[in-house]
């Protein structure tokens, strides 16, 4: 499987920075990508995995994941979850 970039618009280019809450249903996951963005995982309810650079982190509500810019990820969950999604470009 392949990686794909997963292109980046800000609303503003000044402020880079977007949230978005995304839920996964049981089973679900988001394929394999990469961004130049830094990206925060904010877990509000559930449970999920990210595998990046063959490092797997298993998340539940309350924690917080962090993945960086330009790294190939994915995320998947067996639960079910819900989370905020922060992306960023601190150099911008």
């Amino acid at each position: 499987m392949s990686a794909v970039q997963e292109p980046r618009h800000y609303r503003r280019n000044e402020f880079p920075f977007c949230m978005r809450m995304k839920c996964l249903n049981a089973g679900e996951g988001i394929c394999l990508h990469w961004h130049a963005s830094l990206e925060m995982l904010c877990i509000l309810e559930g449970e999920c995995v990210t595998m990046q650079n063959n490092l797997r982190c298993t998340y539940r509500k309350g924690d917080i994941g962090i993945i960086n810019p330009n790294t190939i990820h994915f995320t998947q969950s067996q639960t079910g979850c819900r989370y905020y999604c922060l992306l960023f470009t601190p150099e911008e």
